[in-house]
């Protein structure tokens, strides 16, 4: 098989793991490495077709003994080991999102769009995996995660601010009005 016949299959394997499709994805990497074993960026796009992290820690593993400046491995194996966050890879109900977008909920994290879906182990952008393809095109939601400032709820300190106000004037207008008016016809 010739370097252009592996570029073409790794292009099919990264659409497929970018549409979804982690078993054909899987088995078209796995093509890719019986031919070519030091193909570093095979062995992380592999790590991102297995579910069991011990998995994906050797497929890393591997990728950076190929390469051991390969910026996905590295990234990888820093979410393996807690260094980093892993952008989530489940997409939020319809309400969820309709909740985050007006600011009520856990977070206001932006929907990913079906567009640019990145494969699920995505912690870097496709800047970072080297000169962009048609099935590879950079999109933000592969880069990890900041952790984010919990919001502040001003209009809930609002509200809650309002009535007690509110009972503070009711109070007012019962010491004011309605105990005098309960004295006068109480003497009557």
């Amino acid at each position: 098989m010739s370097a252009s016949d592996l570029e073409a299959l790794f292009k099919q394997a990264m659409a497929a793991v970018n549409a979804g499709d982690l078993v054909r994805g899987r088995a078209l990497l796995e093509q890719i490495l019986e031919k070519d074993p030091q193909n570093d960026w095979a062995w992380v796009w592999l790590s991102g077709c297995v579910e069991d992290p011990l998995q994906r820690r050797i497929c890393l593993q591997q990728a950076l003994k190929v390469n051991p400046n390969n910026p996905a491995a590295l990234d990888g194996m820093k979410v393996l080991d807690g260094e980093l966050v892993q952008v989530s890879s489940t997409t939020p109900s319809l309400l969820e999102s309709r909740l985050a977008a007006i600011g009520v909920g856990e977070s206001a994290a932006p929907v990913p769009s079906a567009s640019s879906a990145e494969p699920v182990s995505a912690v870097v952008s496709a800047e970072a995996m080297g000169p962009a393809t048609p099935a590879m095109e950079p999109a933000s939601e592969g880069v990890p995660a900041a952790p984010t400032r919990p919001r502040r709820r001003w209009w809930l300190w609002l509200i809650l601010g309002i009535f007690l106000l509110a009972v503070l004037v009711c109070g007012l207008v019962v010491w004011q009005v309605v105990l005098p008016l309960v004295e006068v016809f109480q003497i009557m």
